[in-house]
């Protein structure tokens, strides 16, 4: 699967990346986890699992731009594909 394939590739990238959308009992949540980083962001009751995944992966992108990596090669892994075709996203390469 691609995704065996990227996991495999990581030692070629600088930093690794994974985000998920989350549904705990208290409501749709964020999860964003990378180098020396664990995010948990709740974004409420009335939203759903796939904005939930594309904020997290904005964020994500977000925070990796915030942080002026220069000539990185940075892996954001999601289980969802549909997300980093949103419009909702910048521009990137995906795998």
């Amino acid at each position: 699967s691609t995704l065996d394939m990227l996991l495999s590739k990581r030692k070629n990238y600088s930093c690794t990346w994974y985000t998920d959308g989350l549904k705990p009992s208290e409501g749709i949540s964020t999860g964003i986890v990378g180098p020396r980083t664990k995010i948990f962001i709740p974004i409420g009751n009335f939203s759903n699992i796939f904005v939930a995944k594309v904020f997290a992966s904005r964020r994500c992108v977000e925070i990796n731009l915030q942080s002026n990596y220069h000539n990185a090669r940075i892996a954001i892994l999601s289980d969802t594909q549909p997300t980093f075709k949103s419009s909702q996203l910048p521009r990137l390469k995906h795998y």
